[in-house]
């Protein structure tokens, strides 16, 4: 029983010797992986972008002589920093396009907001002024009934007004009559 006990405990030790190289060896790429992602995002040419990219690549040397030596866990921690440089420099190097973008778009608005004469037509570029926007008309009330002295007509649905609505006239609004029950 004892030996049983005694060969199952060396068994998982070695499993996890083995997990450990393989963590470090998946770690090892993983770090690579992100290095190579950042310089083809051109992090190489975004300053903040290009220093921790070569953090990262240090890192990843630096670990690689760990492994080299048999010291996984350091090695392991290098290779979590390199891996956080490489995804960090790819995120700037994204960045910074869209910073630029936005710095010119505020160049433009502040440009509009010294002069806004030179502001683009409305119309697409026509090149015709565009007109300034009128304020809706209020709607045309609907005709009076007909009298009753006319030839019968076939009666026409009338919209039904809500009392306590204001007229298109712009007088006050009339006030709700009691309804009887």
């Amino acid at each position: 029983m004892r030996r049983v006990i005694l060969g199952a405990g060396l068994l998982a030790g070695l499993a996890g010797c083995a997990g450990t190289q393989n963590v470090s060896t998946g770690a090892l790429v993983d770090s690579q992986v992100s290095i190579r992602e950042a310089e083809e995002a051109g992090a190489v040419q975004v300053p903040d972008a290009a220093r921790h990219l070569q953090l990262a690549k240090e890192q990843t040397a630096e670990a690689r002589k760990l492994l080299d030596g048999g010291d996984r866990d350091q090695a392991a921690l290098y290779l979590q920093r390199a891996e956080a440089d490489a995804q960090l420099a790819l995120a700037l190097a994204k960045e910074a396009p869209a910073r630029a973008e936005a710095e010119r778009a505020m160049e433009q608005v502040k440009a509009l907001q010294n002069n806004p004469q030179t502001a683009p037509p409305a119309t697409g570029g026509s090149g015709a002024s565009a007109k300034p926007a009128q304020p809706p008309q209020p709607a045309a009330r609907p005709a009076a009934p007909a009298p009753a002295t006319q030839s019968p007509q076939p009666a026409s649905p009338q919209p039904v007004q809500d009392p306590t609505a204001a007229p298109a006239t712009g007088s006050p609004p009339a006030t709700p009559q009691p309804t009887p029950y």
